[in-house]
């Protein structure tokens, strides 16, 4: 595997949405769908990071700047074939690269499925804390888990 981890790109939008359509399909319960727009914007923003192998994307990692010192990890996708290959760690190890360049101490947030076991976990490697259970965060019975690193 030759992975490279890079700032999305314009080019990178139709296999962006596709990723999100696999990743996060409508109707389930459990995984929310990224909203109309907010990929093109995230590109547009350069909140996107990327890794790709052979040419293709095969992972995505959304961050949503909430003030000058928070940030929110809104998506984090990897395609079925590349899961448990360490992708996810690679993408985390670029978010906080790139955090780590600002003036300010930086938070990051990030909400997730109670039945996310592989996210939370993630999470709980790189010292996120769960603070708080947030009740029909998208709509009646899908509740969300909220994770802070300070």
């Amino acid at each position: 595997m030759e992975l490279e981890i890079r700032s999305a790109i314009d080019d990178d939008i139709p296999a962006l949405i596709a990723l999100d359509a696999e990743c996060f399909p409508a109707g389930n319960f459990d995984l929310e769908p990224a909203p109309s727009g907010e990929i093109e914007t995230g590109v547009a923003e350069g909140s996107i990071f990327v890794a790709i192998d052979q040419g293709q994307v095969i992972a995505m990692l959304q961050l949503d700047k909430a003030s000058s010192n928070e940030w929110e990890l809104l998506t984090l996708a990897i395609t079925a074939d590349y899961r448990g290959k360490g992708i996810g760690q690679a993408l985390m190890d670029r978010l906080f690269s790139e955090l780590s360049q600002s003036p300010y101490l930086v938070a990051v947030s990030c909400m997730t499925s109670p039945n996310n076991l592989a996210m939370q976990g993630l999470l709980e490697s790189f010292g996120f804390l769960q603070v708080g259970l947030l009740t029909d965060y998208f709509g009646p019975g899908k509740h969300r888990l909220k994770f802070q690193l300070n």
